[in-house]
This record gives C-alpha cells, sequence and structure tokens, in this order.
C-alpha cells in the first residue's frame, strides 16, 4: 500500500538530487501554453483515470515537474492522519509554472480569485481554498473520481475542481508551509534528456 510509494519515493532521492541543476523555475515566455485549456482537460482525464482505479485511503500525486525535499511526503501524511475526519487535501509549496515568487495555491469560492505570494507565507500550515496537485495528499474517501474534470473557462485544473468539491462536503485544504518543492516548467527541461 503506502509503503510501496515510499520506497519508491526514497529511490528516486538520487533521481531528484540529479536534477537539482535546473534550479528554481523561471518566468515562462509569452509563447509558453500553461494556459491552453487543451493541455488542462487532458490531464484531468488522466487523473480521474487513475483516481477510478485508487482504493487506498490517501492518495499521494507527485508530478514529474516537482521535486519535493526529502521528508515531505511523510511530513504531509503525520499532518493528514492527524486530521483525516477533515482535511480533504494537503499539499506542499511551489511555483507557479509562470512566476517564481506566486505559489501554487490560492483562495476563492467558485473560482481562483487570489494566488498565494511566496513572501505572505511562515511556517504555519495554511487553510486555503485550492493547492496544486503537483505534491499533494488527497483523502480518497471523499473524492468521487468522475467529478475530477478541469473547468478552464473558470481558469480551474483538475486539482482546483477536486479542492472545490471537497470544500463543498466541508472539508479543508492545508498548504504545508515548511514542505517545498522545485517546480521544472515543463518547457525548460526534456524528457529525452532524464533517465530514471
Amino acid at each position: 500500500m503506502f509503503l510501496a510509494l515510499l520506497e519508491d519515493y526514497r529511490r528516486c532521492q538520487d533521481f531528484r538530487i540529479k536534477y537539482e541543476q535546473f534550479g528554481t523555475p523561471v518566468s515562462c515566455t509569452e509563447n509558453d501554453s500553461y494556459f491552453d485549456g487543451d493541455r488542462h482537460y487532458h490531464v484531468a482525464n488522466l487523473y480521474r483515470r487513475v483516481f477510478s482505479n485508487v482504493v487506498e485511503d490517501i492518495v499521494v500525486t507527485l508530478e514529474d515537474d516537482v521535486f519535493p525535499e526529502s521528508q515531505s511526503i511523510i511530513k504531509m501524511l503525520n499532518v493528514m492522519h492527524k486530521n483525516k475526519d477533515a482535511l480533504g487535501a494537503i499539499g506542499a509549496v511551489y511555483a507557479m509554472p509562470y512566476s517564481t515568487e506566486l505559489i501554487c495555491a490560492g483562495f476563492g469560492d467558485s473560482y481562483w480569485e487570489r494566488t498565494i505570494r511566496l513572501d505572505e507565507l511562515n511556517r504555519e500550515p495554511l487553510i486555503v481554498d485550492y493547492i496544486g496537485g503537483g505534491c499533494t495528499l488527497w483523502n480518497r474517501e471523499f473524492i468521487d473520481a468522475d467529478k475530477i474534470k478541469a473547468d478552464w473557462p473558470s481558469y480551474l485544473g483538475w486539482d482546483a475542481v477536486l479542492c472545490r468539491n471537497l470544500r463543498q462536503q466541508g472539508l479543508k485544504i492545508m498548504l504545508h508551509c515548511e514542505t517545498k518543492c522545485k517546480h521544472i516548467p515543463a518547457n525548460k527541461w526534456k524528457h529525452e534528456n532524464c533517465s530514471r
């Protein structure tokens, strides 16, 4: 179950360290397609398929362009276990793919109204409305996989839609401010240059 994932995570540490040379993300150019809706609908379809087949009580999403610090998953898992009945998700801090000053977390009722700035954070966990799914633990008990979708007219990717659904059930979404990740935008590195 989850222990197998932790073992895979430990084995991936050498891979993560090898690619730290890419450093922090840089701003995207106007030719980049982060806001291309088709990209977000495609990703939502992939996650809907994944969540439909997972039976464990906690789902970890760790995307290939997000590199967590050592022990990040374990730190978030400890918080999730202590707050399992109240938390829908807990995520790590990482930069938006188009700005090093903004993190992938924000506030807003039905849409993402305000993105959190990195300089707003302290060490305390922060209850937010939305977090990115790049390095996140999800409370599977409350997730209806059929509702995982992108709402791109509102600029909500699959992860933000899932956060909104969890909040509508009365659950909290938490940003674990002590857990930080590097986020390398997809246009800044090539998969063919990486070997696992």
